[in-house]
């Protein structure tokens, strides 16, 4: 079959994956030139050989996946992403020095150590950087993406696209930590609402604060009305938009 050329916008794209999500055919993961941009190529899903055409102008886009490998996919998206962000909020709590002895640090400390102390042993963390955990954030998301491509297409991602997929790696790391703080911050100000004594509300606020502070700083004074809680929600959700784009364009998950 002549690989045709899906990639010419990201729009069309996401149609792709849309159609994808909503039949029941394979999809194949080959490299597309991307029009106009010389040198530069792009995994792009095209259609197996002997799957059902959509009705969208282009005969061999496929039109989806199996039940069973939606159904994996969505696992493995939920349990490699929670596992992430626990490494990620790992290294955070690092970070502000939270104290290791409450209970929701070491429910972290207990989820991640069986990662996390074999790197370190190999990579030491630094005075303010959990790079241990920052390296095994990175493997999970690196294992998380080949699982992805190997779910969806039923084969691994070529040679050729060793780079992108490192670079994807990173930036699904990006990705999970504005997630992890559009939820934490979002959790903190419901909380601070309908339960401030929360006994979780301190472990928020220390965890949100050297990120809100900042902005308290700069908007301007309204009395009891705090704002900046929704300027980090709005920022950490461009930010999660941005990235996704970047993600799509250099690996195409």
């Amino acid at each position: 079959m002549a690989a045709h050329n899906i990639a010419t916008t990201l729009p069309r794209i996401r149609a792709v994956f849309a159609q994808a999500l909503r039949g029941g055919s394979k999809l194949e993961w080959r490299q597309v030139k991307l029009p106009g941009n010389a040198g530069q190529f792009y995994l792009a899903p095209l259609l197996s050989s002997h799957v059902l055409s959509c009705d969208n102008g282009a005969s061999d886009i496929p039109c989806g996946l199996t039940m069973f490998s939606e159904v994996l996919h969505f696992l493995i998206n939920i349990i490699f992403s929670l596992f992430g962000i626990a490494l990620i909020v790992r290294a955070w709590i690092y970070a502000i020095r939270l104290h290791p002895f409450n209970p929701y640090s070491q429910a972290v400390l207990r989820t991640t150590d069986w990662l996390v102390n074999p790197i370190r042993s190999i990579v030491g963390p630094g005075k303010r950087i959990d790079w241990p955990s920052l390296i095994a954030c990175w493997l999970t998301a690196l294992v998380f993406l080949l699982l992805t491509v190997l779910t969806l297409s039923g084969q691994l991602p070529p040679l050729e696209s060793v780079i992108p997929i490192l670079l994807t790696a990173l930036l699904t790391m990006l990705k999970w930590t504005f997630n992890l703080i559009l939820w934490i911050t979002l959790i903190q100000a419901i909380l601070s609402w309908v339960n401030p004594l929360a006994p979780v509300m301190p472990v928020l606020q220390t965890l949100t604060a050297p990120l809100l502070d900042p902005i308290r700083r700069i908007l301007p004074n309204l009395g009891g009305l705090d704002l900046s809680p929704l300027v980090l929600l709005v920022l950490a959700q461009v930010a999660m938009m941005v990235l996704q784009r970047f993600t799509f364009s250099l690996f195409g998950v």
